[in-house]
């Protein structure tokens, strides 16, 4: 859940491995960070947050 009340969920079967982030609560996401290979296309994503 968003600052904005947004949510997402996306289905398991569009990734082999899945996994929820816990977001701290008072904690603000600042950037994403990701990993891309050149055969597979992006293999993970990642979220940076900081309490502001």
């Amino acid at each position: 859940m968003t600052n904005r009340g947004r949510q997402f969920e996306s289905r398991t079967n569009d990734c082999s491995e899945m996994q929820s982030l816990a977001i701290v609560e008072g904690s603000t996401i600042t950037g994403f960070y990701g990993n891309k290979d050149l055969e597979y296309g992006l293999i993970g994503l990642g979220v940076i947050s900081e309490l502001l």
